[in-house]
C-alpha cells in the first residue's frame, strides 16, 4: 500500500516553522534516509513557471524549497544537492529563479543551482508510451541518483489540478512541452512518469491556488504540507483535499489504470492529520471562453482544449491586469469552421491558433498549436495598443 503524510499548522510564516512541517512530513514516511542514500546526487525540483512573487501561489514558495533542501542536507549523507527547473514561455531559468526567490533559498540551504534550460537536452526512449515514444530531457535529470519534486498545489485549465504528476512538465524545454498540450497532455504527463520517477514528492500546499490556475487563479490558505514517494497517491490525496474525486483527475486515473501508482484512497495509508480535517473544496478552473465578460466578444468553432485554454488564459490575463476596463470591446476568434452570425465588433481583434488561420485577415493572427505566444506577444500587442489609446486621450481631439 502507498503511504502519504499530511502535516498542517496554523499559518506558518517563518523558515523554522515550515522546516519543522517538512521534516515531520518526511519523518512520517520513515525519514529522509529512507529515500536518499549516502553519496547520492539529488535534484530537487520546485515549480518555477513564471517570474512572479511567491505570494501569488503560482510557484513553489522559497521557504518550502529551502526547508526541503535543508532537511536533505542536514539529515542525510547525500553528496551533491542540486535545485533546478525549466520555466515556460521560453523564459530563462536563471531569471525566474532569481525573481521567485528560489535561487536565494536554494543557496541559503547549501544547494547548487542548475539552469537546466541551458543544458544539453538528451533524447531518451519512453517505454510503453502512449503519446511519446521518445522525448528530450536535460542532462542533469539523467545523471542524478535521486529526484525530489516540490510542486505547488494548484488548479489547472487542462489537468484540473497541478501537483506531483504534472511536475515532470517542468523538466522539458518549452518546445518539447508545447508539442502535446491539448487533450493529449494527460497521456504525455503519464508517459513522462514512465521515464522520470521521483524518489519523493513534497507538496507546497501552504497557500494553494483555486479558480483559474495555473496562473490567474486566487491564493487560498491551506497551511499544509503533503509528502509521499508515489506521485499518483500524492495527487489522489491532494485532489481529494481540494474537493475532487481523485479519479476525476485524468492524469491520476490514467497512471492508476496503467499500474504506475495507487489512486484508491482505501489503499493509501495516510499518516499525520486525518484527511477530512484538511479537505477544503475549492473553486474549479473553467477553460471555456464564452460569456466570461460583457466586453469580450468570442467566436469559437471546432476548437480543441489547447486553443481554448490558451485563449482563456489570455482573457484571464487581460481581466487580471485591469486592461478590460480600458477597452470598449475586444474580440477573440479561435478554432476552425467558425460561423459568423455577424462580423466581429471589437476595437481590437485577436485570431488565435493555427486552426483559425483562415480568419487571420479579421484581426491580429497569433499562430501555434497551441498558440503559446498569445500569453507573450498577445499581451505585448495589447499593452502597446492601450498605451497609444491613453496617449490619444491625453492629447485630446
Amino acid at each position: 500500500m502507498a503511504t502519504v503524510s499530511i502535516v498542517k499548522r496554523l499559518k506558518p510564516t517563518e523558515f523554522e516553522q515550515v522546516r519543522q512541517m517538512v521534516k515531520e512530513a518526511i519523518d512520517l514516511l520513515g525519514g529522509p534516509k529512507q529515500f536518499i542514500n549516502q553519496g547520492d546526487t539529488v535534484l530537487i525540483k520546485p515549480c518555477l513557471l513564471l517570474p512572479l512573487d511567491p505570494e501569488r501561489a503560482v510557484t513553489t514558495h522559497p521557504l518550502v524549497l529551502q526547508s526541503v533542501v535543508d532537511v536533505i542536507k542536514c539529515e542525510t549523507k547525500a553528496g551533491r544537492v542540486l535545485v533546478g527547473d525549466i520555466p515556460r514561455l521560453k523564459l530563462r531559468a536563471r531569471d525566474v529563479m532569481k525573481a521567485t526567490g528560489i535561487e536565494d533559498a536554494a543557496k541559503k540551504a547549501g544547494a547548487e543551482v542548475v539552469y537546466m534550460d541551458e543544458e544539453e537536452q538528451v533524447e531518451v526512449a519512453v517505454p510503453n508510451g502512449v503519446v511519446l515514444d521518445k522525448t528530450k530531457l536535460p542532462k542533469t535529470v539523467l545523471e542524478v541518483d535521486k529526484i525530489i519534486y516540490v510542486p505547488k498545489l494548484k488548479t489547472h485549465y487542462i489537468t484540473k489540478i497541478s501537483c506531483a504528476i504534472k511536475a515532470a512538465h517542468g523538466l522539458q524545454s518549452t518546445d518539447e512541452r508545447a508539442k502535446y498540450h491539448r487533450e493529449d497532455l494527460h497521456h504525455k504527463l503519464v508517459d513522462l512518469l514512465r521515464v522520470v520517477k521521483p524518489s519523493l514528492c513534497v507538496v507546497d500546499a501552504l497557500v494553494a491556488m483555486e479558480g483559474q490556475g495555473p496562473v490567474y487563479g486566487d491564493p487560498v490558505e491551506l497551511n499544509t504540507i503533503v509528502a509521499g514517494d508515489d506521485p499518483v497517491a500524492v495527487d489522489a490525496v491532494c485532489a481529494y483535499m481540494l474537493g475532487f474525486d481523485p479519479l476525476d483527475i485524468p492524469t491520476t486515473r490514467i497512471a492508476y489504470s496503467d499500474g504506475l501508482g495507487e489512486a484508491d484512497l482505501r489503499n493509501i495509508v495516510i499518516k499525520g492529520v486525518e484527511i477530512g480535517r484538511v479537505r477544503r473544496p475549492i473553486r474549479k478552473c473553467d477553460h471555456n471562453i464564452e460569456g466570461v465578460h460583457p466586453k469580450i466578444e468570442t467566436f469559437v468553432g471546432g476548437t480543441c482544449v489547447g486553443c481554448l485554454t490558451s485563449s482563456r488564459g489570455f482573457i484571464d490575463g487581460i481581466i487580471k491586469r485591469g486592461w478590460i476596463d480600458e477597452l470598449e470591446k475586444i474580440t477573440i476568434i479561435t478554432g476552425m469552421d467558425i460561423h459568423f452570425g455577424h462580423e466581429p465588433t471589437g476595437e481590437i481583434i485577436f485570431v488565435l491558433g493555427d486552426c483559425a488561420k483562415a480568419y487571420g485577415n479579421k484581426g491580429i493572427f497569433i499562430p501555434g498549436c497551441i498558440p503559446f505566444d498569445s500569453w507573450t506577444l498577445g499581451f505585448e500587442i495589447l499593452e502597446k495598443y492601450l498605451k497609444e489609446k491613453r496617449a490619444k486621450r491625453l492629447d485630446g481631439p
